[in-house]
């Protein structure tokens, strides 16, 4: 069973992490913004800075998943799903801001929000049956 938390745990943050990925590089290349000035084009920074910041949590996310299916997570499976639920919340509330209109203009920003609310949520979830879920499935331990 526990392999089976693993392997979803895995995906759950490679899809999390394309997302934010996705969503950091449309935040990205709408960075720079055409100018009317004689300056000719200006750079966003605040799209910089939010692009940089979901790289970021991708590469955190795509650690955090790959070291889930080493030896490192065996018996932590409650300190893994309480990171899944962390990420699962920041997830949605990055959601929430991209939607709320806080972040710079993006292109897609209705596909990026939505996606962000499903795997924030799936997230969430399973982080959840994760760190409560683990104390109760007995883990048959392998003799070496």
């Amino acid at each position: 069973m526990n392999s089976r938390l693993n392997a979803v745990a895995l995906f759950l943050s490679i899809v999390g992490a394309a997302v934010d990925f996705g969503s950091g590089t449309i935040m990205l290349q709408s960075a720079m913004v055409s100018s009317k000035s004689a300056m000719g084009n200006t750079i966003d920074t605040g799209a910089v800075v939010w692009g940089l910041l979901l790289y970021g949590l991708a590469t955190i996310l795509v650690t955090t998943g790959v070291l889930g299916t080493t030896r490192v997570a065996d018996g932590k499976m409650v300190v893994f799903g309480g990171l899944m639920v962390v990420y699962g919340t920041i997830m949605l509330v990055i959601g929430s801001v991209m939607f709320i209109g806080i972040t710079p203009v993006m292109q897609d920003i209705f596909a990026s929000t939505l996606a962000m609310f499903a795997v924030g949520l799936s997230m969430l979830l399973y982080g959840t049956v994760m760190a409560i879920g683990s104390r109760s499935i007995p883990v048959k331990r392998e003799m070496m």
